[in-house]
């Protein structure tokens, strides 16, 4: 199967059921006001690129450094737009609505696992031909209703095979399923005492504690890491790759810890901690041949003059079946995610007499063009580049 690729220069819109419009979001009147039937009402959602500031600064965007078509950078696996999305609330007098934006959400939920540039897998969304949707944030449940339509004028089209289809649909079901349980109990819980006070006193303290953890109460974080399991379960059984991960927090702060397989039949483990400009990564590869591969990434929010970039540091140690060092790589890059990009690699390897040698490559380097494909060719005006 083809899909196409997605450009930060694709608007994304929220398409299903309505256009524009996610399904419900949490709603709390204005006083003075009448309780309202129900905890979630219906919201207009605004159109969106798929680089979105808010989302680059706090580093949900997951986007390419070097590997561009036409002179922009293409989604990767996990991309979010991110934060404060604007939303307008039907009816619009709603003091949730500060709440909805801070913490709003439309993420890619597939990529093409043997397509790859920067070192991870190529984001896939499209409306038709198959349909592949992006998450659409909502209440009580995210909807799978989101598409960059833009996309559809792309000539880059990545080979999605079918564990990559199946893959996403289960990692949508899961998190549907998830937010099923929870909103259920939510109801259950505000069922005894629905009234406007508690809509405007302990309801929005509520909710605000469970979007800066991740979880309203100890019992919710269980049933989310719970799912979070089960999901990733599901998929490395039935696609060959998967993330079994538990953590606690949001993009504003958090740790998280997960277990991981690729089709390829690593397995490997992987720690991080997100502050609000800067996320650390360490993790650990175990590959089929007995090698493994120990890595500390750190990416890092500043600001040149008035732009926003994002500065990675990688440190990347490989180990031969003996468990002796292979070779210490460095790598370090500054990304606007626009297509600027500067990068140097310093390689260390033992020699045989017991000492180092050290290469290094250059800064600033030009963008490379995209490369090609394992499983599709991108497109006949695009050449082939050395892989990022």
């Amino acid at each position: 199967m083809l899909v196409k690729a997605s450009i930060i220069g694709n608007f994304t819109v929220p398409t299903i059921p309505v256009p524009m419009m996610s399904p419900t979001h949490d709603f709390a009147p204005v006083p003075p006001a009448v309780v309202p039937p129900g905890p979630w009402m219906p919201a207009i959602e605004t159109v969106i690129p798929i680089l979105w500031g808010p989302g680059f600064s706090l580093r949900q965007n997951k986007l390419t450094r070097n590997v561009l078509h036409l002179a922009q950078p293409l989604a990767l696996k996990d991309h979010d737009c991110g934060y404060l999305i604007p939303h307008i609330s039907i009816p619009a007098q709603n003091l949730k609505l500060i709440l909805i934006m801070n913490f709003s959400s439309r993420k890619m939920m597939f990529y093409a696992a043997t397509v790859k540039a920067n070192g991870s897998g190529i984001a896939l969304s499209q409306l038709a031909g198959p349909m592949v949707p992006m998450m659409t944030c909502s209440n009580p449940v995210n909807f799978p209703g989101s598409f960059p339509l833009g996309n559809v004028m792309n000539t880059v089209n990545v080979g999605m095979t079918s564990n990559d289809f199946w893959r996403g649909w289960i990692g949508i079901i899961g998190s549907v399923l998830c937010d099923t349980v929870l909103g259920a109990l939510k109801v259950m819980d505000i069922k005894a005492s629905w009234s406007l006070d508690r809509l405007l006193g302990k309801g929005i303290f509520t909710d605000l504690l469970g979007k800066l953890l991740g979880a309203s109460s100890t019992r919710d974080w269980w049933i989310k890491a719970a799912f979070g399991v089960a999901t990733g379960a599901a998929k490395i059984i039935f696609t060959g790759e998967g993330s079994m991960s538990v953590g606690i927090g949001s993009g504003y702060g958090g740790v998280q810890s997960s277990l991981e397989r690729t089709e390829d039949g690593s397995w490997g483990f992987k720690g991080q901690g997100v502050l609000p400009n800067k996320t650390e990564t360490i993790s650990r590869k175990w590959k089929p041949d007995g090698t493994h591969q120990d890595k500390i990434d750190v990416v890092e929010s500043k600001n040149i003059g008035l732009t926003d970039v994002q500065e990675t540091k990688t440190t990347t140690v490989d180990y031969d079946k003996s468990g002796n060092i292979k070779s210490v790589t460095e790598n370090q890059s500054l990304s606007d995610g626009r297509g600027w990009d500067q990068e140097s690699k310093t390689v260390s390897k033992p020699t045989p007499d017991g000492k180092w040698v050290t290469t290094t490559e250059g800064a600033g380097k030009p963008p490379a063009p995209a490369v090609g494909s394992p499983s599709e060719p991108w497109g006949p005006h695009l050449t082939p580049a050395p892989t990022p």
